[in-house]
């Protein structure tokens, strides 16, 4: 729940109002100058200033992705090949034997 008080459409931080522009600031060397950003005082009697985001807590128990677990099947059979011959040939499937 976001805190009472919060001010939503104030920044964080400001341009500072007592910054002033150096005297060899060259606008065409170093383009237009900017007051260094400073917190806000409006912020600081508040709980918080800008956008507020929902804190995210760890969960102490999480032990990270699930994965399914590797149990037996009695129903499985595995097929041995008994022929010579390459897997692409018709007639390999013919010498299959199962195992139990």
């Amino acid at each position: 729940m976001k805190p009472e008080g919060w001010l939503d459409d104030e920044a964080e931080l400001v341009p500072d109002p007592d910054a002033q522009k150096p005297s060899d600031w060259d606008e065409d060397m170093d383009g237009e100058w900017e007051a260094p950003m400073v917190s806000n005082p409006a912020c600081e009697s508040a709980p918080g200033c800008g956008e507020w985001k929902r804190p995210q807590i760890k969960n102490p128990k999480y032990k990270g992705k699930w994965k399914a677990p590797m149990i037996d099947n009695p129903e499985y059979q595995v097929q041995i090949r008994l022929c010579t011959k390459c897997d692409l040939c018709p007639r390999s499937n013919k010498f299959v034997r199962t195992v139990r």
